[in-house]
């Protein structure tokens, strides 16, 4: 199994606190994995099998977005330093806003997107 493709990001919340993900990219799906003590693992491990581990994660399929919208840092951060923000507006209603605390992981992320959302089982919006 190749190496996946991972970038950090930060799921912001108005109630509860901040969580920072390692969001993962393999097999047509996006893997959010809350940071922690689950990363020091082989990288071979399917990322399927961590998402019992902590029940924030979460495993998320093109065709449960609806739309997905990168936007500039915030004047005035609330939740801390980012570089930028993204939005995930699902076709449930939900959606989430995420931010990146480095380029990198903003260009990672913009990169495993497009390919993301470009994938054939795609639900039109």
């Amino acid at each position: 199994m190749p190496d996946p493709v991972s970038f950090n990001a930060r799921a912001v919340f108005t109630f509860s606190a901040d969580r920072i993900y390692r969001v993962e990219s393999r097999d047509g799906a996006l893997y959010f994995l809350c940071l922690g003590v689950q990363f020091d693992r082989d990288q071979d491990q399917n990322p399927e099998e961590l998402l019992a581990i902590d029940p924030h994660n979460f495993k998320l399929v093109p065709s449960e977005i609806k739309r997905v919208t990168f936007l500039a840092k915030k004047s005035f951060p609330s939740h801390g330093p980012h570089v930028a923000r993204l939005i995930i507006e699902y076709f449930d209603g939900k959606r989430q806003e995420y931010h990146f605390e480095n380029t990198a992981d903003l260009h990672t992320a913009t990169e495993q997107l497009s390919a993301f959302l470009s994938h054939p089982h795609r639900r039109a919006a």
